[in-house]
């Protein structure tokens, strides 16, 4: 505590010493320290806290003492509630501007949102998700060139059970994204995106089926959301035979 008293008592001694008996303008007088002075009044500490009195309030001699002049009071107000408008005008506009740019950040995220028929269109590329093993023909800036394979069936699982694997061919296709060369070989997970067209060493247009490593870059590159099957001995697989009708780039239907 003796470490800390010098402070205090630099602190404390201006209140102390400054401390006098102001009169009010009805004679009575108290007892306070004038903090600071303004045109229309003293702000003072008084034992009941920091205050401020109009110089109407105050004695003469008190506003002959702080030089008191009615008419630049008054301008000091008028200017104080013109400062007070404007900062309220001004916290008015700054919270406007916060609600305006809320409002913009929900509109965008809303925006964002995929429509009832696109968020159908997800699920049904979900759905159609393959797990395919692929030995790459070409690899391209794009993607690769591959033949696909399936495997459907179930594997024995005891030595009485019967082995139902079957692999079954997709075909040449290809799948956006994935990076290798020719004759290396990739299992993964595939989504249906549509079809790929490319010219081949005979200057020949082919059209192969298109696949992609994720449902966001099936979507990119065209995926209708019906994605193509093939045939399988075990009836809980979901996959079906690919649709024959080939027109820009969507999958028809027989």
């Amino acid at each position: 505590m003796k470490k800390y008293l010098p402070a205090l008592l630099v602190v404390l001694l201006p209140i102390l010493a400054f401390a006098e008996d102001l009169k009010r303008a009805d004679g009575t007088t108290f007892k306070a320290t004038v903090v600071r002075a303004e045109p229309d009044g003293l702000v003072v500490q008084t034992d009941s806290g920091v205050e401020k009195i109009d110089f109407v309030f105050l004695s003469d001699e008190l506003q002959k003492r702080f030089k008191y002049d009615a008419a630049k009071a008054r301008e000091y107000r008028a200017n104080q509630v013109v400062a007070h408008q404007q900062a309220v005008s001004q916290q008015i506009s700054q919270q406007m501007a916060a609600i305006r740019a809320q409002a913009q950040a929900i509109d965008q995220k809303q925006s964002q949102l995929p429509s009832p028929q696109e968020a159908e269109r997800r699920i049904q590329i979900e759905k159609s998700v393959i797990f395919a093993t692929a030995t790459i023909e070409q690899g391209t800036s794009k993607g690769v060139r591959a033949g696909l394979t399936v495997l459907n069936g179930r594997a024995a699982a005891t030595m009485l059970d019967k082995d139902t694997r079957t692999t079954t061919s997709l075909g040449d296709g290809f799948i956006y994204g994935l990076e290798g060369a020719a004759g290396e070989s990739w299992q993964g997970k595939i989504y249906p995106a549509g079809y790929f067209h490319y010219t081949d060493s005979f200057g020949e247009e082919q059209t192969v089926r298109a696949y992609a490593l994720t449902v966001e870059d099936a979507i990119t590159h065209g995926a209708d959301g019906r994605g193509p099957s093939v045939p399988s001995v075990d009836p809980t697989a979901v996959q079906r035979l690919l649709p024959s009708g080939l027109r820009g780039g969507t999958l028809l239907d027989k």
